[in-house]
């Protein structure tokens, strides 16, 4: 119907004709984008309209049965898994591409980029969605078998490109530029042979998901004192519990906003924050952001200051572990990057420091390391020794904590307080990165 509409669509001719073309093809693959079957299925509703015209009431009385479409439903024990987004114990993201694409879609994101060997490619800049170029996972197989060459994969886990040991639906890969297979007049071609353009890397945006160490909004060029940020994102909690009228919820946010960073004051994440940056012109204060531009991992490897930050809560709150008031607090601190929620565990070949062979290890956090105490604004904690026994099973568990909370708030509901408080947080850092550029500029607007 949608084709035969083009055929005398302004109803300038007194007559008109439409024509089809039979074409025979020997599989799917040749009769991409449709499938055998839905080219029989068309032909036989073509054949019935033989000798009749082509108007909407004719085409409208023409009886087509659709194929039964299964989809799978999401249960709501599927909403209650998904809502843990840990990876898995490969440090494999949830897959959602169920629910999420039609079974018969196979296509997959592919850009090109300059690189000689495989660590100039593991550093390449995150790609922009401007970059993307849509091929079915069919057409890419064959063109990697046929140029010999290798895919790239983002890895969430070490925020890297890393060649990919399978073509999956809905993936993004990197492709080497002299490879070829696309022309900027004709799109996908898989055989051509001539170097891909790129994109210059200052017209890049980073689009892809941020890495499981990777902290981008900590460096923001200017100097950010861990009392300035604290003081930042407490009013601007405030500002958003007060305008959603959310004051039973006040004195959790008012909790979670002085404590959400102190885990940055472990010398790992401060030493991350220092480099490179001139200690003469830096505030003598534990910083909560960089005054370098760049953007930088602990040197630990997963390390997440935030579950540091959910640690040092609940030591200061030990007299009172089972509080629904605590372990929201708690979730919320966790939560507030999205690394961390239901679950705490050791990722994939995470291993502790040498000095602390054989303890446990969670996102970088050591068992028994000892925090150093932390004076900021109401808070005064001496020095800990942090506990990760919280990771056993058991009523008193992490995981045990947070289903009940998940349980006793619902998903949606815990979910809505975990967003007020990221974008609380976010704000605040985008304040702080806008004040540095009215600094730099004054003229600005």
């Amino acid at each position: 119907m949608q084709r035969f509409g083009r055929c005398n669509r302004y109803g300038l001719r007194k007559e008109s004709r439409v024509f089809w073309i039979n074409l025979e093809f020997r599989d799917d693959k040749a009769a991409a984008p449709y499938s055998l079957q839905e080219l029989k299925d068309s032909r036989g509703v073509l054949d019935k309209l033989k000798g009749k015209d082509a108007n909407p009431n004719t085409l409208a009385s023409v009886e087509i049965k659709e194929p039964t479409a299964i989809r799978p439903v999401i249960r709501w024990k599927d909403v209650l898994d998904l809502f843990d987004t840990t990876p898995d114990l490969a440090g494999n993201d949830l897959d959602v591409s169920r629910y999420i694409r039609d079974g018969q879609d196979n296509d997959v994101n592919v850009f090109w980029r300059e690189f000689e060997g495989e660590k100039d490619a593991a550093d390449q800049p995150k790609p922009n969605r401007k970059e993307f170029c849509s091929v079915s996972i069919f057409q890419l197989q064959d063109f990697l078998k046929k140029a010999k060459a290798k895919a790239y994969a983002w890895d969430v886990l070490d925020g890297k490109w890393k060649k990919a040991e399978a073509v999956i639906p809905g993936g993004v890969y990197m492709l080497p530029a002299d490879a070829g297979g696309y022309s900027p007049q004709l799109g996908w071609k898989g055989d051509l042979k001539d170097k891909v353009p790129c994109c210059p890397p200052s017209d890049l945006s980073a689009d892809a998901p941020e890495s499981t160490g990777e902290n981008s909004t900590s460096f923001l060029g200017v100097s950010v004192t861990l009392e300035q940020h604290t003081n930042n994102v407490g009013r601007e909690t405030s500002r958003l519990v007060q305008s959603l009228s959310l004051g039973k919820w006040e004195s959790v946010f008012s909790q979670v906003a002085q404590w959400h960073d102190v885990g940055k004051a472990h010398p790992e994440f401060q030493a991350m924050l220092w480099k490179g940056i001139d200690e003469a012109t830096a505030p003598k204060e534990l910083l909560a952001k960089s005054g370098t531009n760049k953007k930088g991992r602990c040197k630990r490897k997963y390390f997440r200051h935030e579950l540091l930050s959910a640690l040092a809560w609940l030591h200061n709150n030990s007299a009172n572990p089972n509080g629904e008031s605590v372990n929201l607090s708690a979730y919320l601190i966790a939560s507030h990057h999205g690394k961390v929620r239901l679950s705490i565990r050791s990722l994939p070949e995470e291993k502790p420091p040498a000095k602390f062979k054989d303890r446990r290890i969670a996102r970088g956090v050591v068992e028994g390391e000892r925090m150093p105490a932390i004076r900021l604004g109401c808070i005064d904690l001496p020095e800990f020794s942090i506990d990760l026994s919280l990771m056993e099973m058991g009523a008193q568990s992490w995981l045990s904590r947070m289903l009940a909370l998940r349980d006793a708030l619902g998903p949606f509901r815990l979910a809505f307080l975990e967003t007020i408080f990221r974008a609380a947080d976010m704000t605040a850092s985008q304040s702080e990165k806008e004040k540095r550029i009215k600094t730099i500029n004054p003229n600005q607007t």
